[in-house]
């Protein structure tokens, strides 16, 4: 999961674990070194790119969901809204 999130950035992570498995990968979710704690009894040593690239999600961040809350809340007030002249008329 911590290599999702630096592509979704645009930038390289470096996940240090105490107990499990330890990760360095690029910003484009590509593994650049791995050390599990119980099989490797060494450092981990990685190169890691300090410059990323710049995402459609860092542009807009979360624009889609916030949209998608407003048309939901828009949808729904309409919804609740009747229309008047229509309480007395009998349905067809």
């Amino acid at each position: 999961m911590a290599s999702f999130r630096g592509i979704e950035c645009g930038f390289s992570i470096v996940r240090a674990t105490g107990n499990g498995l330890s990760a360095a990968f690029d910003y484009q979710g590509r593994s650049l070194a791995t050390a599990d704690y119980f099989t490797t009894k060494q450092a981990m040593v990685s190169h890691v790119p300090t410059r990323g690239v710049k995402t459609l999600y860092t542009m807009i961040g979360d624009l889609f969901a916030w949209l998608s809350i407003l048309g939901f809340v828009t949808l729904l007030g309409l919804a609740l809204v009747r229309p008047k002249g229509l309480e007395g008329r009998a349905p067809r």
